[in-house]
């Protein structure tokens, strides 16, 4: 099950600007529609049948039965919509770590000497405050790097730490330096928010708003007593 030919409503990397399709949710949504919709028609149909042998006892019972059987439907659509998800997270995951990007001896030069020429400004300004400028233009340089370029100044950037005052964050350098847009990364961040997504969500407002079914009343036929 391909991660890119999956289609969900909202899964999307943070930053990437990926939305990953999911078909598997979409089918369970589907799924989810059309098994209310059943549920209240034939909900409907037993409230206002005029047939002598239902009794409000009859009803109760026949209703119950129909909610179990909608109740059960759901839970089976969850189970295949959890499988899929898992399916599809793991295939995402693999993809992400495997991922790989070209560097070309440009691009080491360019991280290199990029990281070098702050190394001595942040080294020529020891202030805290003078430093954590210094990062945040560091960071905006990065945003600016190719993917091959800014893979090549991830392995000098730790070594900045060195010359930083005490309480200087750089975080914001080390986000910026993450390969963000990469298809293969962003879809192993999306596949990381897919718990989030609920293809059942129009029956649990159902029950939210029905409540759940009470342990005892009306479970056996009163037609066979």
């Amino acid at each position: 099950m391909p991660v890119d030919a999956q289609t969900a409503e909202q899964a999307e990397a943070s930053g990437a600007g990926l939305v990953m399709d999911l078909p598997a949710y979409k089918q369970a949504e589907e799924k989810t529609s059309a098994a209310m919709a059943r549920f209240r028609k034939e909900e409907a149909k037993i409230k206002a049948s005029d047939d002598p042998r239902y009794t409000a006892e009859v009803k109760a019972y026949e209703l119950r039965k129909l909610r179990e059987q909608l109740d059960e439907e759901i839970d089976a659509i969850n189970e295949e919509w959890t499988a899929a998800r898992a399916e599809i997270e793991e295939q995402a995951r693999q993809q992400a770590a495997a991922f790989t990007v070209q560097v070309s001896d440009s691009d080491r030069a360019i991280g290199e000497q990029l990281a070098n020429r702050y190394a001595l400004r942040l080294a020529a300004a020891p202030a805290a405050m003078t430093q954590s400028s210094i990062l945040r233009e560091l960071a905006a340089d990065i945003g600016r790097l190719q993917d091959g370029a800014r893979a090549a100044v991830q392995p000098h950037l730790l070594n900045l730490r060195n010359v930083l005052a005490e309480g200087v964050n750089m975080t914001n350098v080390l986000t910026a330096a993450q390969m963000r847009n990469a298809p293969e990364l962003a879809a192993g961040r999306a596949a990381d928010r897919l718990h989030t997504l609920n293809p059942t969500y129009e029956h649990q407002m159902f029950r939210v708003i029905r409540g759940a079914l009470p342990a005892h009343d009306y479970t056996k036929d009163p037609r066979n007593r």
